[in-house]
């Protein structure tokens, strides 16, 4: 993979961290990591931590490798720089709804994956269906617009080893809270104050969305610098 696209890589890991600060993000953290601090509950949380994860990665890769392909239909040889700065432009006005700057954001799902999954069926199962249905990224709620980067940037590129290595990326930083959960919540006890922590913290998460954003956006902008050349 070429240099730019592993920034661009970079970029998606950071916009899917962001997305602990959203609502999915943190029921999630909510519903999977206090196990991990009761007696005798480490493997269990072990458990529906790996299948979680696994099945997001699944999902993710598969939408990767179908966005690429994506591409190649729709997105001619020759209008490959073309759509490149239109994800460029996208990128504008993903990083200026974002942080304010205008008022107007861009569309998004309204979907959550279902916290009653938790309660309807036995474990591992909740966890299989709340990794699938996140890692495929596109049918939740995205918390921020970075999102849309990850999504069009493999249709732009034509290329579905791309496109998976984003959507991926994406996804193990939208994991990666959950595999740290241990390491970030002190005791199941304080769940709902650390809950409230990542609340506060917005700032941070939309932080990193914008970075992502900008790293996504630079690599753009290389690629096209090198198709001009």
């Amino acid at each position: 993979m070429r240099d730019p696209g592993l920034i661009a890589v970079a970029g998606s890991f950071a916009i899917g961290w962001s997305h602990l600060a959203g609502r999915c993000g943190q029921s999630h953290f909510g519903a999977l990591t206090p196990r991990a601090k009761l007696p005798g509950q480490r493997t269990a949380w072990l458990a529906n931590v790996v299948v979680y994860v696994s099945a997001g990665a699944v999902a993710s890769i598969a939408v990767g490798l179908a966005l690429g392909l994506l591409g190649l239909v729709l997105v001619p040889a020759g209008l490959r720089g073309a759509s490149l700065v239109l994800v460029v432009l996208l990128a504008a006005f993903a990083a200026a709804g974002d942080l304010g700057v205008i008022r107007w954001r861009l569309p998004q799902p309204k979907r959550q994956t279902r916290r009653e999954w938790g309660f309807m069926f036995r474990p591992p199962i909740p966890a299989v269906l709340w990794g699938l249905g996140l890692g495929v990224t596109g049918a939740t709620v995205f918390t921020f617009s970075g999102t849309w980067l990850v999504l069009t940037l493999p249709v732009a590129l034509a290329e579905p080893a791309f496109g998976a290595a984003m959507l991926f990326a994406h996804w193990l930083g939208r994991a990666a809270p959950i595999l740290a959960g241990p390491v970030l919540l002190p005791g199941a006890a304080q769940t709902l104050d650390v809950l409230d922590d990542i609340e506060r913290a917005s700032a941070v998460f939309r932080a990193s969305n914008v970075a992502g954003i900008a790293l996504i956006a630079l690599s753009v902008l290389v690629l096209i610098t090198g198709m001009i050349g």
